[in-house]
């Protein structure tokens, strides 16, 4: 991947939406996120003609977008890939997503509606290839993306949580649509127990996250196990879960970082940022 000096278009909205008459208006227009910025990186290609790929990048509890655009250096990668990167920020730096397991600030609209905005707003303003959505996140941001996996289903076309297993309430809505999906989880994370936890608001296993979503796209089990080449990073092993005979042309997989904690990882063993750029690429709905 060869590192290209980037022209990068920072958006701030500041907007106050209000509701009008107008049919199919967007449910997220209902809300005022006059006090919500995110951050747009169009890449160096400025020809809009054709339309490109969306990544949403979801930060963790207590971060930033600032921090994730440096933590995951995905801007090097969106120019040569001509994706169109959107980091939002939470408020406050937590993300307020699935009534009492997932509100931060019970007082303050679902941040769900914030996430559509953002799509709304960002398809006015650049050519976006609506097929091609995609989700990452990481730690609560990857929480949120499995939420946003379900409540706006039929609009994303892969997920890729980050250091976050599946939040146990979310297996009790409706049944979500077939989507792809990519796990990426280290399996001594202090922060996420790979083991999963229990209660109304646990969370499910590494493994019992990446079943849910194979038996929601109709995969054969159990998943084939393999393993990354060695780099030479004597404590960490990289596991591969792919599960195979999903239902076309759906990709279920969980990377599982032996030894690997609560981190983005990007090194010569994984680099976090490429795999789900790879993942991503041949995605659509």
């Amino acid at each position: 991947m060869h590192t290209k000096t980037l022209l990068i278009f920072s958006i701030f909205i500041l907007l106050i939406s209000c509701k009008d008459n107008t049919e199919n208006i967007s449910e997220a227009e209902v809300y005022d996120f006059s006090d919500r910025k995110y951050e747009v990186m169009a890449g160096y290609d400025t020809n809009y003609q054709n339309p490109r790929p969306l990544l949403i990048v979801l930060h963790g509890a207590g971060s930033s977008a600032a921090s994730m655009i440096q933590a995951t250096n995905f801007n090097l990668i969106a120019g040569e890939e001509k994706f169109i990167i959107v980091y939002p920020d939470a408020f406050q730096g937590f993300w307020n997503f699935g009534e009492e397991c997932g509100m931060a600030f019970p007082e303050r609209p679902d941040d769900l509606h914030f996430i559509k905005y953002i799509i709304d707003e960002v398809i006015k303003n650049y050519n976006v290839d609506q097929k091609k959505i995609f989700i990452t996140g990481f730690s609560m941001g990857g929480y949120f993306t499995y939420y946003l996996a379900e409540k706006l289903k039929g609009s994303i076309a892969a997920i890729a949580p980050v250091a976050a297993t599946m939040p146990r309430f979310i297996s009790k809505y409706e049944t979500p649509n077939k989507l792809s999906v990519l796990i990426i989880l280290g399996t001594k994370d202090d922060s996420v127990n790979y083991e999963g936890t229990v209660g109304d608001c646990g969370k499910f296993s590494g493994m019992e996250s990446i079943q849910y979503w194979a038996s929601v796209n109709g995969c054969a089990s159990p998943s084939e196990t393999t393993y990354m080449p060695d780099n030479g990073i004597d404590y960490l092993k990289i596991r591969i879960d792919n599960f195979v005979n999903c239902d076309h042309p759906y990709e279920t997989k969980l990377i599982s970082i032996e030894g690997g904690g609560h981190r983005w990882y990007m090194n010569d063993e994984i680099n976090t940022s490429e795999i789900i750029f790879n993942f991503f690429q041949d995605k659509s709905l």
